[in-house]
């Protein structure tokens, strides 16, 4: 694929023409392996993991128009009139929303059931979704659009808020009870990414931006693993990293390319800080490049189940009491 501008105002096209169909990695014409690598030194303008921002995101001015060009037929159901994308000319805006309606058309809403299993009151988060309060033992079910991506779920402690939903919380703020945004860290994050490459849901739990709550993310159907991060990070964690009632990923503390991997793809490596993270949570993401044992797969049209301090975790540890003076 080619995909280039046909008007000024950006800095360049970007293409992806390797032969990778037939250089593909055993492991990889079958479901399974992990090879973000091969991708990438084959079409290094492409993403190649659902992490690869920093190398494979390009800007333009708004009012571009542009041309996606390949060398094989394409056939969609959707649009009989488009007989081939080569040459074809559109502006960007309608590329995602032929893009969008295939999602919409081909696959339902996965559904995703959140539930607080701790000893305290726990205000879940969800972008897209909102928030809600959950006092142990409730639950709160959102449906998600099918292609939804960059989405996450998260728990907020310690919160405060007025009659109109205005407040803030101890870990995972948002500014309201209705997050419209991301939350604060530190906050365990649940993230995924539905009816991505091969129409294949990719999810993970991450502590790229803390910790604060134990959590469990697992299907409820389909052939695919749950993953959790349960241990007492919290009341382990190391000094610099301490908050109340959480714990801070170094990105967050220190800001540098050591630990936030902002100078791109292989700038960064794991740390003390990073391991501490994964010795405890090995399903989790330590730290921003942590990809090749932290992102997991599940067929599209899987629905999910979030749990906030799951029961039946191995091995103990303490659950922090947290008081609740907080209203709704």
């Amino acid at each position: 694929m080619d995909f280039i501008l046909i008007s000024n105002g950006c800095t360049r096209g970007m293409k992806c023409t390797a032969d990778i169909n037939g250089q593909c990695p055993a492991q990889l014409r079958a479901l399974g392996g992990y090879y973000s690598g091969f991708f990438k030194s084959h079409c290094p303008d492409a993403y190649s993991y659902p992490k690869d921002d920093a190398t494979s995101t390009f800007t333009c001015r708004g009012g571009i128009n542009y041309r996606v060009f390949t060398k094989t037929r394409i056939k969609l159901d959707l649009v009989a009139t488009m007989k081939s994308l080569a040459n074809f000319q559109m502006p960007l805006i309608f590329f995602f929303f032929v893009s969008s309606l295939f999602f919409i058309i081909s696959s339902n809403a996965a559904t995703f059931v959140i539930r607080n299993e701790c000893p305290y009151t726990v205000w879940a988060a969800a972008s897209p979704g909102g928030g809600r309060r959950l006092d142990r033992g409730q639950s709160w079910t959102l449906n998600v659009a099918p292609g939804t991506a960059m989405a996450r779920i998260w728990g907020r402690t310690n919160c405060n808020f007025d009659s109109s939903g205005r407040g803030r919380c101890a870990t995972g703020d948002c500014g309201a009870l209705e997050c419209k945004g991301w939350g604060v860290p530190p906050n365990t994050l649940a993230e995924y990414a539905l009816n991505q490459f091969g129409n294949m849901d990719f999810i993970d739990i991450s502590l790229v931006d803390g910790f604060n709550i134990p959590m469990d993310f697992s299907p409820t159907t389909g052939r695919c693993r749950g993953i959790r991060c349960t241990a007492d990070i919290n009341g382990q964690c190391p000094r610099e990293l301490r908050v109340p009632s959480g714990c801070n990923n170094p990105c967050t503390v220190f800001k540098t390319n050591e630990y936030c991997c902002t100078n791109g793809q292989g700038s960064c490596g794991p740390t003390n800080f990073s391991k501490f993270f994964k010795t405890r949570c090995p399903d989790a993401y330590s730290y921003p490049q942590d990809d090749p044992t932290s992102t997991f797969t599940c067929p599209g049209g899987t629905n999910y189940r979030v749990v906030f301090c799951p029961t039946g975790n191995p091995g103990n540890f303490p659950l922090e009491m947290i008081t609740d003076k907080s209203e709704e």
